[in-house]
C-alpha cells in the first residue's frame, strides 16, 4: 500500500495536487497539512517541492493554519537555493497578513536582495510584495524600499513585474 510520502514523492499532475489539497480540507486535527510541512523540509528535492506545491493549493478557510507556522516558512525559504520551492515558499508567506510585529530582519533582507536579482519574475515579484509588506509600517524601511524600486525602473522589466511594480509604487504613495 501507498503511504502519503510515496505518493507526495512521485511524480504529480495538477488534478492530484488538487485531490490531495482538498483532502486536508476536513483535516479537523490538521495531521494532513502538518505532515506536508514536514514533508516539505523532506531531503528528497521532488518531495519537498510536492508537498509545498500541495500546500499553496489549500483553500482559503485552510490558510489560516499557515500563519502559526511563518517562521518555519521563512526559514525554510531561507535555507533552500531551489527557485522552485523559494517561489513556493514566497506564495505561501503572501498568503498570511504582516503585522507590524511581524517584521524579520532576515526575511526583509532576503526580499529585498531578490527585488533587482536574475531571479526569475516570480520571485522577484512576491519579493516584492513582501518586501512592501514589511515595510510599510516603518518610514526608514520604506525609503530604502523606494531604493530598490527606483533601481527596478531604470531596468527591463517582464509585464508580470512591471505590474506588480506599479501596483506596489500606489500602494506606497498612499502610505506617505
Amino acid at each position: 500500500m501507498e503511504t502519503f510520502r510515496d505518493t507526495i514523492g512521485r511524480r504529480i499532475h495538477a488534478c492530484d495536487i488538487r485531490r490531495l489539497s482538498r483532502a486536508c480540507d476536513g483535516d479537523v486535527d490538521d495531521k494532513k497539512k502538518a505532515a506536508l510541512l514536514t514533508l516539505a523540509h523532506d531531503s528528497d528535492p521532488r518531495t519537498a517541492y510536492n508537498a509545498l506545491w500541495v500546500l499553496s493549493q489549500m483553500r482559503r478557510t485552510n490558510r489560516k493554519w499557515l500563519q502559526i507556522h511563518r517562521d518555519e516558512l521563512i526559514d525554510l525559504l531561507l535555507a533552500t537555493n531551489h527557485v522552485g520551492k523559494q517561489r513556493l515558499l514566497l506564495t505561501l508567506l503572501e498568503f498570511i497578513p504582516i503585522t507590524e510585529s511581524d517584521l524579520r530582519t532576515d526575511y526583509l533582507d532576503f526580499c529585498l536582495s531578490r527585488i533587482n536579482s536574475l531571479d526569475p519574475c516570480a520571485i522577484r515579484a512576491l519579493s516584492l510584495k513582501q518586501a512592501y509588506a514589511q515595510c510599510r509600517f516603518f518610514p526608514e524601511l520604506m525609503n530604502e524600499l523606494l531604493l530598490h524600486v527606483d533601481m527596478m525602473t531604470s531596468a527591463e522589466l517582464p509585464q508580470g513585474l512591471k505590474s506588480t511594480l506599479r501596483i506596489i509604487r500606489r500602494r506606497m504613495a498612499r502610505v506617505k
